[in-house]
């Protein structure tokens, strides 16, 4: 695998990085206020797409859609926030909506492959959109002043929200109407802007946590509390097809659980173990951890565990920086890290591993900046490592050129 592109063609910090679903192009966003589409592996070809009164959010790039011939951008502006539906070959806007005022903390992220996103803030109201509709943004009725967005269902049929007191509200997103409120779930004021959830992949689980809560999982479709899978200051993550969870990190041991019914796997890491990155395998049958021990830590070892059991398969060991990226290969055969430290020139380093013995395949080493993510393109042929100011892609076909970036 052999370095393809180095792209250099933003002025400030990049927000965001989307390959197209046929791995063709990707899409980078930046605080410059552009959004500039890239041919995966031919340097120096690409359309921009600048806006203007950008605001110091920048422009994010939300998802493309299934054809792969448009994308969506939320953008940060003066007098009020923008999403725009954009062509991915000629790099012009196709529709917009404006709002009519700066949504702040927005929710964008919650942007699905077919064009539709929900985005909100804290007092100014929650809108599903769809550029492809009329009218195209919608406000969620019924929502009570001073909620906080906490997730969205896959299907984007309910949401999870907190109000003013902390107390979690699940919610029909078309209408807003109340479904249940989740019990025990008040926060002192203090603590209510503290709480997080996410909805499993098939959107039949919840997991509530946050600062002063316990982890816990809830049946997304009754309300029903499952189980407490962790203490208070825990972070949960469900594996791609929904059957794990993972709990923990700070104080806490991270564990495994069985995200349907809420029994303990497995206890992986002792508590104490600050956690630097994880990623699942998309058959949800490997999870790779990268912890970290007590200061000095001088090295970063990345560890394999082999699902459902949990036991230890592999240990990755060569990085001697913070490990701030993992990305399995669409396979589930090759592992992807990144690292660096970005106040030191030439950190970067993204090294490929493979996951049946855990011996290194490729190092790439002396990026001139740290690289803070990797992901593969959806046909696992090209990596790229996302840097604050740059992007960097590697080829690795039957035949890999070296191709001089702009």
């Amino acid at each position: 695998m052999k370095e393809a592109q180095s792209l250099k063609g933003h002025a400030w910090v990049i927000t965001s990085v989307a390959f197209s679903p046929d791995g063709e192009r990707f899409v980078t966003g930046s605080f410059d206020g552009t959004a500039k589409v890239w041919r995966t592996g031919a340097a120096q070809e690409r359309t921009e797409l600048a806006f203007e009164d950008v605001d110091l959010g920048g422009v994010h790039v939300a998802a493309f859609r299934p054809d792969s011939a448009r994308f969506t951008t939320f953008v940060h502006r003066k007098g009020g926030d923008t999403i725009t539906l954009c062509d991915s070959t000629t790099g012009t806007a196709i529709r917009s909506y404006r709002f009519e005022v700066d949504l702040g903390e927005l929710s964008f992220g919650t942007a699905r492959p077919d064009g539709r996103l929900l985005v909100g803030d804290r007092g100014r109201g929650f809108f599903l959109c769809d550029l492809g509709a009329d009218p195209p943004c919608r406000k969620i009725d019924n929502i009570p002043d001073g909620s906080s967005f906490l997730a969205l269902s896959p299907d984007l049929s309910r949401l999870a929200t907190a109000d003013a007191g902390g107390v979690i509200t699940l919610m029909e997103a078309a209408s807003g109407k109340k479904l249940c409120s989740l019990p025990d779930t008040a926060q002192s004021a203090s603590f209510s802007r503290d709480q997080y959830a996410s909805f499993s992949p098939d959107g039949s689980r919840l997991l509530t946590f946050g600062v002063k809560s316990a982890a816990t999982l809830w049946d997304a479709r009754t309300g029903k509390k499952i189980g407490v899978v962790g203490p208070k200051e825990a972070n949960g993550w469900f594996s791609p097809d929904g059957t794990f969870l993972l709990t923990g990190g700070g104080k806490s041991a991270l564990t495994l659980w069985n995200a349907k019914t809420g029994a303990k796997l497995r206890e992986l890491l002792a508590p104490e173990t600050h956690v630097y990155s994880i990623a699942f395998s998309p058959d949800s049958r490997t999870l790779a951890i990268t912890p970290g021990g007590a200061a000095p830590v001088r090295e970063f070892p990345i560890r394999l565990f082999h699902l459902p059991g949990g036991e230890e398969m592999a240990v990755c060991s060569g990085h001697a920086q913070a490990v701030t990226g993992l990305a399995f290969s669409p396979d589930g055969r090759r592992l992807a890290s990144a690292s660096g430290n970005i106040y030191r020139p030439n950190s970067g380093e993204v090294r490929l591993w493979d996951v049946a013995s855990g011996s290194e395949v490729l190092s790439l080493r002396g990026q001139s900046t740290a690289v803070l993510g990797v992901s593969f393109s959806p046909d696992g042929r090209f990596l790229l490592g996302k840097g604050p100011y740059k992007v960097v892609v590697w080829d690795g076909g039957p035949q890999p050129q070296l191709i001089p970036g702009p």
